[in-house]
């Protein structure tokens, strides 16, 4: 679904309040810093992680030609992807369309669009800042896209991938995206850090069949108080 102040997926970056949790390990397998600050994939503020003015090499990308891949991982072309809603020339048909232009946008460089579809600073001037994200987002990856809890609510939960020093590392979030007078803008953080595990069966009662098939209640059999 990048900002010092909240993301995710930076004060002018593509994150929004993306929280810095579920950082993975990569490159010679020591985990990279773990961001000082939210991951702002949502947000419209530039990178929450470390800032330096002069990096070793640009982390942002060019913006694609038309035909190439879109950034945002979706296998269409950018001409048919996020090209036009960054390019403001049509909006987001929903919350996943938003969050992976959001992505294509810290990518590229594009804090204004960031900026503007972060509910805390949309419709106020974007002023840019100084300085360069030293970490690069590589690669996004959209596990869930689902309805919130009015037809102009949504949820989108997400992984971003970047690279920072030559290290991977990742950022997972479950991102509240809204849609106002036709627009979605990413509004917070549901949860930051992977999904919680869920057991594929159903939760055995004290007092059920024990599931060993001895005949005894679960109680009287395999619980373990």
């Amino acid at each position: 679904m990048l900002e010092k102040e909240g993301a995710g997926l930076g004060t002018s970056s593509f994150v929004a309040r993306h929280g810095p949790t579920g950082i993975a390990a990569g490159g010679s397998g020591v985990k990279p810093k773990r961001p000082r600050t939210q991951f702002a994939l949502a947000l419209g503020r530039r990178s929450p992680l470390k800032r330096v003015a002069m990096p070793a090499e640009n982390p942002v990308r060019p913006i694609p030609e038309s035909a190439e891949s879109c950034p945002c991982g979706s296998g269409r072309a950018f001409g048919a992807c996020c090209g036009p809603i960054l390019g403001r020339l049509k909006e987001a048909a929903d919350a996943e369309e938003l969050m992976r232009a959001r992505f294509t946008a810290h990518c590229t460089g594009n804090y204004p669009f960031l900026h503007a579809t972060y509910v805390g600073t949309t419709g106020r001037p974007y002023v840019a800042e100084e300085g360069t994200p030293a970490e690069s987002w590589t690669r996004l990856v959209v596990h869930e896209h689902a309805p919130g809890r009015t037809t102009d609510s949504a949820y989108v939960d997400f992984s971003a991938y970047y690279t920072q020093e030559g290290r991977e590392g990742v950022l997972h979030e479950k991102a509240e995206f809204i849609r106002r007078e036709g627009r979605w803008i990413y509004s917070r953080a549901v949860r930051l850090g992977p999904a919680p595990l869920r057991s594929a069966h159903p939760k055995v009662g004290r007092n059920d069949p024990c599931p060993c098939g001895s005949g005894k209640k679960y109680k009287r059999c395999c619980l373990v108080e």
